[in-house]
Order: structure tokens, then C-alpha cells, then sequence
């Protein structure tokens, strides 16, 4: 039997599961910017945790910049109150104009983040490496550790996706460990972004390698519609998605108007001849094409709008044309004062 001191020395270096509870709980999650991450991740990033984005650069360099900044909001505000924050930009995506302007946006010193946050640029992947081996375990007191494109300079020869060779997955077996010891010396938190597996849904370029080493792993899908964010792996969290619903812009919504306008004919452009000879015949609610023909050019229509706002818009269209049928004059002063330049023909 050992005593207690002999225990203790034997035992250093390790902590109860109680101690360690106490010291994540004592701070509040680290909200990066992205409501939608956010609520994903049930309140933001936590300590003692690596959390590995998966997805487009664009996206990924967005929410990385915006953690940057906000890490210097005070705990309060679900900032972190930073003193030093490191970024690695693999990507090539840093713009200290736009960290001033949401810097601003947020009431905070522009000059003052700039100077605590510390850039290192990684033009291939032996820089890569040695960015995360050698030269992120020599900084003392990092607060938060922002990797962009840990794995986006794999080698691709002569423009063709090829099997990587045994020396690259070495070198990033060598990065992870600086990253290790980086947390063990400091603490911080850690986001690293991948891109996708051009031959993968979710697996990022890495491999097992890269989602054995994160402990939260997100999944960013950009679609025509919307962005899917699911999370993929998380200590104590379970698996689920949040959509975020892309705006319609006026360039889209042009878009659609004039498919609509070239692929059918609209009530009014057709001559008098027509509109008799399809008062004799039974038409669908559509287009007043076939009856076939319509339930496809429905579902074409569905599946092309952006979102459901654009087809509820469409039948309060076609409600309006519908109570003006009985009087032709009514119908045409309706038609000139109809904002779109297309309704639904219902008869």
C-alpha cells in the first residue's frame, strides 16, 4: 500500500473527473458569430475540446475570421477575453479589412485585435507542417488556435486526384502532435477547417487521420437552397442538423420571372382565338397546358424556386386572378397592377 503521499506522486499530472468537469464548466461555450453553428453546438465552442469544420474554404475562412474577433469580447458577452490568439492560414484567405470592420461592427479596437492576433501564412505543405510541429508549441499564453485549410495543399499531380504517398500522411501525423503539445502547454481552444473529400459526402482530405484527431466534427453542405451544418461527432452532444435557408436575391428572382415568362405563355399574350378554343376543354390550375403536361411543369417550378415563400407568392397570385374571372374588365385592370410580371391562370 502507498501512502498519501506516495499516491500523489504517483498519480501526477493526472486529475479527478470531478476537477476536470469543474474546470469546463467554469467558463461559458465561445460563441464564434454564426447563430446557426451556435445553436448546432448548443451555445458555441468549449474548451478542453478540438473541433474539426468540414466543408467549403469560403465558409470555413468566414466563421474562422469571425472567431477571431470575437474571441476578444469579454465572458460576459460569450467572448473568451483574449490576450493572444494564433492563425494559420492555409487557405490564403486572411483579410485584416474586413476583421477591422467586424471588429467595429462589435464596438471593439480595430488596431488593438490586429496586434493580438498572430498570422502565419502557409504557401505548401512542408510550411504546413512545421507551422503546426514546431512553430505552435514555441508560443506561450495562446488563447485560441484558428487552423484554416489544415489539409488543403495535399499534393494533386498534374491536375488529377491521386493516391497521397505515405510521407504525407507521416507529415500530418507530425502536425497533430505539435497541436497536442500546443493544448497541453497552453489550454486553448481549437478550430481547425478541412475541405471535403472531392470523393466523399463528409470524410474531409486527411482521412481517419484528421476525424480521429478532432473531438466535434461539423459537416458544412452548401446546396442551391440552403447550407446544411450537421454535426457528425461530439462528446456529449448528439447527432443532428440545422438548415440555414439561402435569401432570395433580386438577380434570382429575376431569374425565375423570366423562366417562367419564356417557357409558358401568359393569359394575356394569348389571342381571343385561343382563349375559346381551351374554354371547351378541361384544363388543370397550372399553365393551361395539358392535363400531363402541367403536373410536370408544376413540379418543374417547385423544384426550381429557391424556397416555399416563392410558391406561396405564386397562389396568392393565382387566388387574386381567380376572384376577377367573372368580370373581364376587373381582370384586366388586375392584370396591369399585378407587381410580377407572371401570375397562375386558373379556370
Amino acid at each position: 500500500m502507498l501512502d498519501n503521499g506516495d499516491a500523489d506522486n504517483s498519480f501526477a499530472g493526472l486529475m479527478t473527473a470531478e476537477k476536470y468537469y469543474h474546470k469546463l464548466s467554469k467558463y461559458p461555450p465561445f460563441k464564434c458569430g454564426d447563430k446557426y453553428l451556435d445553436a448546432l453546438l448548443d451555445g458555441g465552442f468549449r474548451m478542453g475540446l478540438v473541433h474539426l469544420l468540414i466543408g467549403p474554404r469560403k465558409e470555413n475562412s468566414k466563421i474562422l475570421l469571425k472567431a477571431a474577433v470575437r474571441s476578444f469580447l469579454p465572458r460576459t458577452e460569450r467572448g473568451l477575453n483574449a490576450q493572444k490568439v494564433v492563425y494559420i492560414d492555409g487557405n490564403n484567405r486572411f483579410n485584416p479589412y474586413c476583421l477591422s470592420q467586424f471588429a467595429l461592427s462589435l464596438n471593439l479596437n480595430p488596431k488593438l485585435i490586429l496586434s493580438k492576433i498572430y498570422i502565419a501564412r502557409a504557401f505548401n505543405w512542408s510550411q504546413m507542417v512545421e507551422l503546426a510541429q514546431v512553430k505552435l508549441k514555441e508560443i506561450d499564453g495562446i488563447d485560441l488556435v484558428l487552423i484554416d485549410g489544415l489539409t488543403s495543399m495535399f499534393t494533386v499531380k498534374n491536375g488529377k486526384k491521386e493516391s497521397l504517398e505515405q510521407k504525407t500522411f507521416k507529415d500530418l501525423k507530425n502536425a497533430i502532435n505539435g497541436i497536442k503539445k500546443s493544448i497541453e502547454k497552453s489550454e486553448p481552444i481549437v478550430i481547425i477547417s478541412a475541405p471535403k473529400h472531392p470523393d466523399s459526402l463528409y470524410k474531409p482530405v486527411g482521412g481517419k487521420i484528421l476525424t480521429h484527431f478532432g473531438c466535434v466534427i461539423i459537416d458544412i453542405l452548401q446546396k442551391e437552397r440552403m447550407t446544411e451544418y450537421i454535426l457528425e461527432q461530439h462528446p456529449f452532444i448528439k447527432r443532428k442538423k440545422v438548415i440555414k435557408w439561402n435569401t432570395i436575391s433580386e438577380e434570382i428572382m429575376a431569374k425565375y420571372t423570366k423562366w417562367i415568362a419564356d417557357d409558358y405563355e401568359l393569359p394575356h399574350e394569348k389571342s381571343k382565338k385561343e382563349d375559346e378554343e381551351k374554354t371547351t376543354s378541361k384544363k388543370s390550375a397550372c399553365f393551361g397546358k395539358k392535363d400531363k403536361k402541367d403536373k410536370d411543369n408544376w413540379q418543374k417550378v417547385i423544384q426550381k424556386t429557391p424556397n416555399m415563400g416563392f410558391l406561396k407568392e405564386l397562389k396568392n397570385i393565382q387566388l387574386k386572378y381567380k376572384r376577377t374571372k367573372t368580370n373581364k374588365k376587373v381582370q384586366q385592370d388586375k392584370r396591369k397592377n399585378l407587381t410580377l410580371d407572371y401570375y397562375i391562370k386558373n379556370k
